[in-house]
């Protein structure tokens, strides 16, 4: 199966994740900084991966979610170019194991529906919304739910909450007639059962098989977000 992955945000871990998914098609998605795209390129370590330095938008919103939004579709849209039909988007400082059990399991639900994107989980904190490390769907939906992200806000909200409102905007428009809700999938379930799978956050050298006991649970605590171990 062919399928784009879409790797979003700073290029901290560029040359890491590069070697991780060197069998892949990979679109490093980021913005400008201190690292020209020459010398990013030289990084990589895939004969198919590229990488966009995105100018930053002059709003990047609160929690930077402009500069997320906008650097996510740069992504997105060049994986669509280039025919890609699916893809799977994921955040700079993570790595994945199992990506094409992973990525086949998911296509074939979206294929049999009603379940339209997958995100990794979903977050029992405050009114609930959808983990956004990894999202897997149709490209062009992708795209969609995306540019549906409204950034200008005069009250901060995480980027996970944006998500939820941009899919609820998204979905309401579908001719099924099914809850918005029935149109969501998750991902963690399925992770946690293929062989060798694995999601590994390099910033907080965690991962799912070892640190969140195939459970991961957020919760709010002083205004960060912290991992809690469930047994």
């Amino acid at each position: 199966m062919s399928f784009a992955i879409v790797v979003q945000g700073p290029a901290t871990y560029i040359e890491t994740v590069s070697a991780a998914l060197v069998d892949y098609n990979v679109i490093f998605s980021t913005w400008g900084g201190t690292q020209s795209r020459r010398n990013l390129e030289q990084l990589l370590a895939g004969p198919r991966h590229q990488v966009l330095v995105n100018p930053a938008p002059l709003w990047r919103g609160r929690g930077n979610v402009n500069l997320q939004k906008q650097s996510t579709l740069s992504g997105l849209i060049a994986a669509r170019s280039a025919g890609h039909k699916f893809s799977l988007k994921i955040r700079s400082d993570m790595v994945m194991t199992g990506i094409d059990d992973l990525a086949a399991w998911s296509q074939k639900m979206i294929e049999r529906g009603p379940a339209r994107i997958f995100f990794f989980d979903w977050v029992l904190d405050r009114s609930g919304y959808p983990m956004d490390f990894i999202q897997f769907a149709s490209t062009q939906d992708l795209i969609g739910l995306w540019r549906r992200v409204r950034t200008f806000s005069l009250t901060f909200q995480a980027a996970e909450e944006l998500l939820k409102n941009a899919f609820r905007r998204q979905s309401r428009g579908n001719s099924s007639g099914l809850p918005v809700w029935h149109q969501m999938g998750f991902m963690a379930s399925t992770l946690n059962s293929i062989p060798g799978a694995d999601l590994i956050w390099l910033k907080r050298d965690i991962s799912f098989s070892n640190d969140w006991k195939g459970t991961p649970v957020f919760v709010q605590c002083a205004g960060m977000e912290k991992i809690v171990k469930v047994g």
